[in-house]
């Protein structure tokens, strides 16, 4: 059984090599940009337009181009380099442009609905190049600075965010050893004047005790100091702070929000700059192509003090936790505590001295300083935990990486959200589980390794979507997520720079709660199969090595079970309380620079070895997670006497038995027709007894090339992609993923795989807006190229960055 589970995965791996060459190349051929027309429909009104500076020329100027400081700048101290921990260890010029652009903060938008004009949400998120530089990784030898496209995250009149990397202070200047403490429990920027500056000069030198300075800034020459008092703006803009619309920035809408096309000769809204608007042309691709479905249109124009809309009015709330700046470090929690961080690979990490206040009975180095009271510590990071609310859906998260909360509203309603769908949002590096023995370098999760070895690099709310992003996953140094959450969908960015990592590469997955989904879906299998804790194939898992018997968990795709491509292949998790729809998809070069013609898609040059797996078994422990049960012990494997003890102690609790022993315990999840099946929070100490994987599916990377750019700074090898998910009220399982699926128009899969297209075009109101040819984009192609109108057209997927 064995040998045949083997030879099978082996089969699937081999799927998966080729499907990202084969399915993906003839995805994308099927999807060629056609104006053809077509109906914003439901699932296309759940997605977003965002469409760059670029496309706007006359409102828009050069963005800033840069270049990092060379290896090895970023690397720590004892390992030969200058030790900075900087977001911005680079050079940054701002090239010469005749143009000037327009003032962001000016930019309003409106839908004409055949007779007024009506005002809807618009957000303008400004971009540039970040150089991410932690000196303070005993593992950054090999990262030293890596290049990004990513936000600005300063506040501006419509949105508000902070630049969360360099809140250091608040327990910083005076948290040496032997000196006296300030008594100071959360994070914050550098204090204004001169209580600033001395702070800020004390918090620059390594103190006795203190592995690292709280601050070490850039040494390259050219390269400037931190401002730590807030948040870098875009360097376009000019000194005296009035900002300017760049080719790289972004401007997000919602495609929901679109209306008819406004008749020749419709005045601008009252209040708006003459003669200087915009017209965005919207079209569906999978639309009937019949001509007899009318594009949708968004308006843009010019008004004193912008659109009405601001953070406070728009689609989506990201609200920090009360306790979200409170330091803490692995003495906060006590040993056997299943929300414990920090207690693994210690020196990955931001390594930020100062103070901490909050202190654990029973912590892994025995301190007895009582909680509340204000202790030193080498490496404390803030908690960053954080709740998204939009009318749709709400995600919560208890820090940087572990997602674990996401409820959906019910189906006609806004707001009105069910139970918790998801167990945790799981990452895995070496294998799949702390219980495999193949594995020379270890087992890393998202919460005991990754979890304190990383800084939230910024945060940002606007009236259209919320973003955040996270630097750094232990030996990752310099990886990033970047979450993206707009009113009915969410988009995770991975930018992963990564040493090669044996033996079994990377695995992202999401787990979710038994009895609260029902059904899963996916492109093989459009029937779908009960999400019930057991199997529905037997292909694509392995947990033993042939021969030695060895426990080893591989998760692979099933290729008569699925498409084995990791890439624009639809998966979707179903049931009476709300609906997923998951896609993924590779981002484009030009969001990982601004600059596309300085490095090809970095995603296509190595590493294509990904391939989706699914795993729906309750008695499988990976390790974290918390559903069915919490797991005790994060990061043990299963076979460990303290994870064992502590799953006997948790149900000697729940059952009021204190003779339970972990003898005792059987998984055994009931089947059809047996009490409690497919039942919410149906666990017992003879059915579902431990975590498991509920409903799991994923993306596993395999590979083991090198993706950290090879000691260089600007990216040509890492892997940059991103996954997709459509939140969908639903009262009962339903296929939301293919176009012949029972509700038709909900085909939410389309919305990454065939994205909507967005034509830009001059709006005059003494002249008729330019009408949308009813003919393949490949007819407008050559007019583009002499540049005739220079109409400005972009295929919707390559919003990207969202």
């Amino acid at each position: 059984m064995v040998g045949h589970k083997l030879a099978a995965l082996l089969t699937a791996t081999v799927c998966g090599v080729l499907a990202p060459f084969t399915v993906q190349a003839a995805t994308r051929a099927a999807r060629a940009p056609l104006i053809t027309g077509g109906p914003v429909v439901s699932a296309r009104a759940s997605e977003p337009v965002v469409i760059s500076g670029s496309q706007i020329p006359s409102w828009s100027r050069a963005a800033a181009t840069g270049s990092p400081a060379p290896w090895p700048s970023g690397v720590t101290s004892a390992d030969g380099g200058d030790g900075v921990r900087s977001a911005h260890n680079g050079i940054l010029t701002v090239p010469p442009d005749a143009r000037t652009g327009v003032d962001p903060d000016q930019i309003a938008a409106y839908r004409w609905d055949g007779s007024n004009w009506n005002e809807i949400p618009v957000q303008v998120d400004q971009m540039f190049l970040d150089f991410l530089a932690n000196g303070h990784s005993s593992f950054s030898v090999y990262s030293g600075t890596d290049q990004e496209l990513t936000y600005a995250w300063n506040p501006t009149a419509h949105s508000v965010g902070e630049e969360s990397w360099k809140r250091v202070f608040g327990g910083t200047s005076l948290g040496n050893p032997g000196a006296p403490l300030n008594s100071e429990c959360d994070a914050r920027y550098q204090l204004p004047g001169a209580a600033g500056a001395a702070e800020l000069a004390a918090a620059e030198i390594k103190h006795p005790g203190e592995n690292f300075a709280a601050v070490s800034q850039p040494t390259t020459a050219g390269v400037p100091a931190d401002d730590y008092t807030q948040a870098m703006k875009d360097p376009v803009d000019p000194a005296t702070g009035a900002a300017q619309l760049n080719d790289d920035d972004q401007i997000a809408m919602m495609a929901g929000d679109a209306g008819v096309q406004a008749p020749s000769g419709t005045l601008q809204p009252a209040g708006t700059t003459p003669n200087d608007g915009q017209q965005i042309t919207i079209v569906d691709p999978t639309a009937p192509q019949d001509g007899s479905a009318a594009q949708s249109y968004l308006y843009l124009f010019l008004k004193p003090g912008g659109s009405s809309f601001n953070s406070t009015n728009g689609y989506v709330q990201m609200t920090r936790n009360a306790d979200a700046d409170q330091w803490v470090d692995r003495d906060s929690f006590a040993v056997g505590d299943p929300e414990k961080i920090g207690v693994s690979n210690t020196g990955y990490g931001p390594n930020i001295p100062g103070e901490v206040c909050a202190t654990a009975t029973g912590n892994q180095d025995g301190l007895t300083t009582p909680n509340g009271t204000a202790r030193f510590s080498n490496d404390r990071q803030p908690r960053d935990d954080m709740t998204i609310t939009t009318p749709t859906y709400t995600e919560g998260t208890s820090g940087r990486w572990l997602v674990r909360q996401l409820h959906v509203t019910s189906p006609g309603t806004t707001g009105n959200y069910g139970p918790n769908l998801v167990g945790r949002w799981k990452g895995r590096a070496f294998q799949s589980s702390p219980n495999s023995s193949v594995s020379v370098v270890g087992f890393e999760d998202e919460q005991v390794n990754w979890e304190m070895n990383s800084s939230l690099l910024g945060w940002k709310v606007g009236p259209v979507r919320a973003i955040r992003e996270i630097w750094g996953a232990d030996s990752g140094t310099n990886v990033t997520k970047t979450e993206i959450y707009y009113r009915d969908a969410y988009d995770y960015q991975y930018h992963v720079r990564v040493h090669p990592i044996p033996p079994d590469g990377l695995y992202t997955s999401w787990d979710f709660r038994y009895g609260v989904v029902n059904t899963y879906y996916n492109q093989r299998t459009p029937g779908g199969v009960p999400i019930d804790g057991t199997n529905s194939h037997s292909v694509g898992e392995v947990d033993q090595l042939p021969v030695t018997g060895q426990p080893a968990f591989i998760d692979a795709c099933d290729p008569t079970f699925d498409i084995c491509s990791g890439v624009l292949n639809p998966e979707e998790i179903s049931g009476n309380n709300g609906s997923l729809v998951y896609v993924s998809d590779d981002l484009p070069d030009h969001i990982v620079t601004n600059n596309p013609a300085e490095a090809p898609d970095p995603s296509t040059l190595v590493n294509p070895e990904v391939v989706p797996f699914y795993r729906d078994d309750a008695c499988f422990d990976d390790g974290t997670g918390d559903a069915p049960v919490v797991r005790p012990f994060p990061g043990n494997a299963s076979t460990d006497s303290v994870v064992q003890n502590g799953y006997a102690t948790y149900w000697q609790q729940q059952t009021g038995n204190a003779a339970l022993t972990y003898s005792d315990l059987k998984c055994a999840p009931p089947t059809s027709g047996q009490t409690g099946y497919q039942v919410p929070g149906f666990d017992t100490y003879q059915t579902m007894p431990f975590e498991g994987a509920i409903g799991e599916f994923g993306l596993h990377f395999f590979f083991t090339a090198d993706s950290d750019n090879a000691f260089g700074p600007v990216p040509i090898d890492e892997i940059a992609a991103e996954q997709w998910t459509y939140a969908v009220p639903t009262s009962a399982p339903v296929n939301l993923i293919s176009a012949t699926s029972s509700a038709p128009g909900q085909n939410y899969g389309a919305n990454v795989v065939a994205p909507l297209q967005t034509l830009v075009t001059a709006f005059n109101a003494n002249a008729a807006p330019a009408a949308v040819p009813e003919a393949p984009l490949i007819g407008l192609l050559p007019l583009l190229a002499v540049g005739v109108g220079i109409p400005v057209v972009r295929r919707h997927r390559r919003r990207s960055a969202r």
